[in-house]
Order: structure tokens, then C-alpha cells, then sequence
């Protein structure tokens, strides 16, 4: 009978090794989850050089950039003039909706736009990157002469100035750089 009780006490010790050893690893786990989570939120803001509105900055909640080049189904070959590549932008409502709307309905060229990641471009690296002398941290794009061809606003009610939910923008452009 003593043998058996010390097994069991023995076995338990065991387990409780196990159980904290598990534990431990559960936690450096989540620990580890979650810087990795933290690290994967990338933000966006997009930096625009408008020709009459001056600069604008955008931070981004999310964008669609598509470009498409005509082919023929046999060959493969190009069967005509490549589509103007679309930009598709999303932000929350804020006070820049209305000069973005502005831009769109007096049809204002905007020079050159740059869209960049963690932080974004200044509004001075914007209007310079041409000659390369501040250009902004890289990976970045880099849309010149391009115009706002549609802004659409979803969500619910209306707050003076901004529509709450999320506003959509189209930008179509003449050039466009990817910097990598």
C-alpha cells in the first residue's frame, strides 16, 4: 500500500512537470501570436500632389490596383492598346472626403500620387521622387498625371462633412511605378 500511494505521488509530480511545461509553451505561443499579428497590420497612406487642392493625405483601410493588356485567346499575343491601369482606394470618412470630392467634380489633374506603406510619403518626398532626391521608404507606387474618376461613400447615416462607413475612390493613371 505505501509502495502504491508513493507511485501515485510520484506520477502526479510528473504530471504537474508536464502541465507547467505545457503551460509555458501555451503562453510563449500567444506571446508569439500576437507579435506576429501586431507585425502583420500593415497601414498604407496614400500621399497625392493635386494641381489646385495642393496636397492631400490619405490613410488607407484597404486598395485594388488592376491593369489589363488585351490578348488574343489562341496566340497569346497582344490584339490591342493596353487598358489605363485603375487604382482603387478605400478610407475612412473623414474632413479629406470632401477635398477628394472636390477634386472629382472640377475634374482637377492630380500630378503625381504616392502610395506607401508603414507611415507613408511626406507631401514634400511626393513632389520630389522625379529627380530621386526624397524619395519615400520603399516598397512604394508611384501614380503620375492621373484624375479621381469616381468616389462612392457606403455605410449608414450622414454626419456633416463625411459619410460614415467607408469611401471608395477610383484613380486612373497615365504612368505607373512600382518601387521595390
Amino acid at each position: 500500500m505505501l509502495v502504491l500511494v508513493e507511485v501515485q505521488i510520484k506520477r502526479k509530480e510528473f504530471d504537474m512537470k508536464w502541465i507547467n511545461r505545457a503551460t509555458a509553451v501555451m503562453t510563449i505561443l500567444l506571446i508569439l501570436g500576437a507579435a506576429m499579428g501586431a507585425h502583420a497590420a500593415i497601414t498604407y497612406t496614400l500621399t497625392c500632389k493635386a494641381q489646385k487642392s495642393g496636397n492631400i493625405t490619405i490613410p488607407l483601410t484597404g486598395f485594388t490596383y488592376s491593369e489589363s493588356s488585351p490578348r488574343d485567346p489562341q496566340s497569346g499575343l497582344p490584339t490591342g492598346t493596353r487598358n489605363q491601369p485603375q487604382f482603387k482606394f478605400r478610407f475612412a470618412p473623414s474632413a479629406v472626403y470632401a477635398t477628394v470630392r472636390n477634386v472629382l467634380l472640377t475634374n482637377e489633374n492630380v500630378t503625381q500620387c504616392i502610395l506607401s506603406s508603414g507611415g507613408g510619403a511626406s507631401a514634400t518626398a511626393a513632389t520630389k521622387t522625379r529627380s530621386n532626391s526624397a524619395a519615400p521608404p520603399r516598397p512604394y507606387w508611384e501614380f503620375d498625371n492621373a484624375v479621381f474618376t469616381s468616389v462612392t461613400a457606403s455605410g449608414g447615416d450622414y454626419v456633416p462633412g463625411a459619410p460614415l462607413g467607408e469611401v471608395e475612390v477610383t484613380l486612373t493613371a497615365q504612368r505607373v511605378n512600382f518601387m521595390n
